[in-house]
């Protein structure tokens, strides 16, 4: 029953725009899939990672086609991605990087605020960078039509 909630909560900051009845049904397919497949302890944060990957990817694919644009296109390579290898990384070579187990889950804690952070920004300075180039041009388009600029 625990699992049911852990998978709901889960579920739910991947798939926001899911009804709850479909969570639901999401997170009883996980934890029954989890207990089906017989995991082992260690390779629970690995089933967990793919599911949360599905689910945030039939997110991003389902999102209508008006969204689709450049902030949608950065953030797979931007965080996605980049998240995807760090959780391997953690999964099959976490022990012989360092002998703490929990350092390269630390890692991998980090890395996502860290991504996200970095996707934010390169993001804010494109849209402001063609906010500025937009509104260059209209100072431009202005002048020429005041005559205080000479158009070549």
């Amino acid at each position: 029953l625990l699992l049911i909630f852990f998978w709901f909560g889960l579920l739910k900051a991947a798939l926001p725009n899911f009804s709850n009845r479909a969570l639901g049904a999401c997170a009883l397919l996980a934890t029954y899939s989890l207990s089906l497949l017989g995991s082992q302890p260690q390779y629970s944060f690995t089933f967990v990672q793919t599911v949360l990957f599905v689910a945030s990817s039939i997110q991003q694919l389902t999102r209508p086609k008006a969204e689709k644009d450049f902030v949608y296109a950065t953030f797979p390579v931007i965080v996605s991605f980049p998240l995807t290898f760090v959780g391997w990384i953690e999964s099959t070579q976490c022990t012989a990087f360092v002998r703490d187990e929990f350092y390269g889950h630390v890692v991998y804690d980090a890395f996502i605020p860290v991504g996200f952070l970095v996707w934010y920004v390169v993001c804010y300075l494109q849209i402001n960078e063609g906010k500025s180039l937009q509104s260059s041009s209209f100072s431009s388009q202005q002048q020429r039509r005041n005559g205080k600029q000479k158009v070549s």
